[in-house]
């Protein structure tokens, strides 16, 4: 081939250049001038990981190239005009360590190994030669790879910054405990969550997943986040956000990369979910004291392939609702060393075994450690994200003006339940709660707190009302622990000595004295507990 395109490459000049002008001897020039030009289509492989390297070397002519380890993965930056590949096999007979792909059409020049020996027999320092060139290149490759860790870690911290971490307003404003997990399968990866506060009673979930892996997607990634949440601070109907959304991503899109999404708007006040499904994974809900099922919902196409498309707004209510589980594809699809994928039996089984659904921390915990165990080892293929959403402090009107809460049975817990008690007896005409219904309701908490599930993770569930014009109030407890009557146990007498008393039963007696009614009943695996008190309500 002609000496002269050769040694207009740096790279060649190095090698075989024989004096300071450039020259080469007659065998060098004889050994380049022999070597054999050879075409590649875009997407062939110019060398093969694991195949031996008889072929020996090649120089790029022409295109471009990318370099994949063993798992198919890219492992160092493109390889452009000039570049060296497979000189190692010049030199060992080992198989080839990765693959070198052409990205473009390509040309490179080859250089087998049969020649190469031969030619080295009569110039020793071609030897030499390719010893300093690999070193150089592998000091090269070396440092490339810091720079792009380095760049890469950036990158991480970067997006890990766009991910909110502390839900503590949302969740006081909203009565809702959330919590949130995304593991990239690479150093940045394209899945991403959002909470935000649309007002002091509307606040946003979204749950979204970008085409690809890597710096591509972690890009389009920020795009599709400042779109959906600039957007939705304008308080737009969800229909009109997802149509906007959609168009700003087709546009400026060549690489054509697309986004799934769930987005959810719920009112606090109403406790109505409204929500657009762009293609992405059906949440899983459970309703009080029930399994997890999927949330039968419609499927719109995924954001960012064709302009103005029409999306569906969807309503669900959940006052009755206790738990929301927004997950990525990168659950179901996560791989063992068999390649069996964790699926939707996997998910769902997992988590209905989580007790403490109240803890959506515990519940996020759970499900990644079974994804874990689950993969026994195997390689991460797809960023894994994750959001848990604890429903059941919601507070407001519900089948007739009630306050319906639940709360892990947890002692923790009994002051936000008071607080919230208190803030709906204001609210419907009173002077806050009672001292007396107060101090029955922290004994009724506490014996459930303390007996009832023992030392497992166990919830309680409070219904309070105040009946317009009886002036009636009504606090039922449910909780679905070991069947207990406090109503039957005996009262105390109190004409003994303290030190005579038996102990327990007094915090019960004031209950049953502070309150006009207390019944008792268990039914469909619950204890129901209700009390009744005459207050007067201010109108």
């Amino acid at each position: 081939m002609d000496i002269s395109k050769l040694m207009s490459l740096e790279a060649v000049r190095e090698m075989f250049a024989e004096s300071g002008a450039g020259g080469v001897k007659e065998d060098t020039r004889l050994l380049l001038e022999s070597m054999e030009e050879v075409r590649f289509r875009p997407g062939q492989d110019i060398v093969t990981c694991g195949r031996p390297g008889d072929d020996g070397m090649y120089i790029l002519l022409e295109g471009t190239a990318q370099v994949l380890d063993g798992g198919g993965r890219q492992i160092n930056t493109p390889l452009e005009r000039g570049s060296i590949i497979g000189e190692m096999a010049l030199l060992r007979g080992e198989p080839r360590g990765a693959t070198v792909r052409a990205v473009t059409a390509a040309a490179c020049a080859r250089l087998t190994k049969d020649q190469f020996e031969r030619a080295a027999e009569i110039n020793r320092k071609l030897y030499g030669a390719l010893l300093d060139l690999a070193y150089r290149r592998t000091t090269s490759l070396v440092q490339e790879q810091a720079r792009l860790r380095s760049e890469l870690e950036i990158a991480a911290r970067i997006q890990n910054g766009l991910l909110r971490r502390d839900f503590t307003d949302t969740e006081r404003l909203m009565g809702l405990r959330i919590a949130a997990l995304m593991e990239p399968a690479k150093e940045v990866g394209g899945d991403f969550y959002d909470v935000f506060q649309i007002s002091e009673k509307k606040c946003c979930f979204v749950i979204a997943d970008v085409s690809g892996k890597g710096v591509p997607a972690a890009l389009f990634m920020a795009m599709a986040k400042i779109h959906i949440k600039n957007y939705g601070m304008l308080d737009m109907s969800l229909e009109e956000l997802a149509f906007r959304v959609n168009n700003q991503l087709c546009r400026d899109n060549p690489e054509e990369m697309f986004v799934t999404a769930f987005i959810g708007v719920l009112d606090g006040d109403t406790g109505m979910l409204t929500f657009v499904n762009a293609g992405h994974n059906r949440p899983y809900i459970a309703f009080r004291g029930e399994a997890f099922v999927r949330l039968p919902c419609h499927s719109d196409l995924v954001f960012g392939l064709w302009e103005d498309r029409k999306y569906t707004e969807e309503c669900l209510n959940l006052r009755q609702v206790e738990s929301l589980y927004f997950y990525t594809d990168g659950v179901t699809e996560a791989e063992n060393r068999a390649e069996e994928q964790f699926g939707d039996n996997g998910l769902k089984a997992s988590l209905n075994r989580v007790k403490d659904r109240g803890n959506p921390g515990s519940v996020v915990g759970s499900l990644f450690q079974d994804l874990k165990q689950f993969a026994d080892g195997a390689d991460q293929s797809d960023d894994i994200t994750m959001l848990n959403v604890w429903t059941g402090g919601i507070s407001g009107v519900s089948g007739g003006d009630a306050l319906e809460k639940t709360v892990p049975a947890r002692m923790e817990y009994m002051e936000e339940l008071i607080r919230d008690v208190d803030r709906y007896m204001t609210d419907r005409g009173c002077t806050g709660i009672p001292g007396k219904i107060e101090i029955a309701l922290e004994e009724i908490f506490t014996n459930i707190a303390s007996y009832a599930y023992g030392k497992e993770a166990g919830e309680l569930s409070l219904n309070c009302l105040v009946e317009r014009g009886t002036g009636n109030l009504l606090l039922r407890f449910k909780d679905r622990g070991k069947p207990f009557n406090p109503l039957a146990r005996e009262d105390p007498d109190l004409t003994l000595a303290l030190e005579e008393r038996p102990v327990g039963g007094l915090g019960i007696y004031m209950v049953k004295q502070f309150v006009d009614e207390a019944d008792y009943e268990y039914r469909d695996g619950f204890n129901i507990l209700t009390l009744r008190k005459r207050i007067a309500p201010q109108t």
